[in-house]
């Protein structure tokens, strides 16, 4: 009998912290739009700059160390 109040009471805490993080998420994600629409045009057009320039840092990465293992791929297949 108590084994199932202590498991009863567990499930309940559970989804009750379940309950309480996604009324913060809630409220972060609430306050956070707030901020994106009030920002100028010009912040938002810096900001997707950014995330344009990240994305091209990345991908000539990926194909430097691309060029770089068929290098060494070539290598190997020759000796």
């Amino acid at each position: 009998m108590e084994i199932i109040l202590v498991t009863a009471f567990c499930i309940n805490l559970v989804f009750f912290c379940i309950h309480k993080i996604k009324k913060v998420l809630e409220d972060v994600e609430k306050s956070s739009f707030i901020l994106d629409v009030s920002s100028s045009e010009d912040e938002i057009k810096d900001l997707l700059r950014q995330v344009g320039n990240e994305e091209l840092e990345q991908e000539s990465a990926e194909q430097a160390s691309e060029s770089e293992e068929e290098s060494q791929n070539i290598k190997t297949e020759g000796a």
